[in-house]
């Protein structure tokens, strides 16, 4: 005689696979192609080093007033649409010779420029001392910008030295 009552330890359906395997395969596989590289592969960004560039200082001392200087970043810095703002001297023994400028670049980039006055050398004849102009614009910079920008401000320094010295 047969016994018409299943194993009580195998299920009906043991040679099945269930419904949540399946998706754990697809699931599976669908992750694996969202991780996979798709389209074109982008190299990592490496940083610039700041721009910099020798000028002449069109005030006769490092004791005189910082507004011609302030004058030709300005306006050298708006002819490419960026912004420049001066920044009170973090260290008070470097206020006579250094300045430091907030950048605002294109598309919000931030960045910074300074100004280093070289030290007094007695000649208080205007463009005798010489600056130091160095400029960074963007978290990674961007050396066309930055190099346009500090050339422009150094070709208005060396105007308004020759303007000082002709009169």
């Amino acid at each position: 005689m047969t016994n018409p009552r299943p194993i009580p330890h195998k299920s009906p359906r043991a040679h099945t696979r269930t419904p949540g395997y399946a998706i754990g395969v697809v699931c599976t596989a669908l992750s694996a192609a969202a991780c996979s590289p798709v389209g074109r592969t982008i190299a990592p960004t490496k940083a610039q080093p700041p721009v910099s560039v020798e000028s002449v200082d069109p005030t006769r001392s490092v004791y005189f007033s910082w507004d011609p200087i302030d004058t030709a970043v300005r306006d050298g810095a708006i002819e490419y649409l960026v912004v420049a703002t001066p920044e009170a001297p973090v260290d008070p023994r470097l206020g006579a010779a250094s300045r430091t400028y907030d950048l605002l670049g294109p598309k919000d980039q931030p960045g910074w420029l300074r100004v280093n006055r070289a030290g007094d050398d007695g000649l208080f004849e205007p463009g005798t001392r010489s600056l130091t102009i160095t400029a960074k614009i963007g978290l990674f910079g961007t050396p066309d910008l930055e190099s346009a920008v500090v050339s422009e401000i150094d070709r208005l320094l060396r105007a308004q030295a020759s303007d000082r010295a002709g009169r």
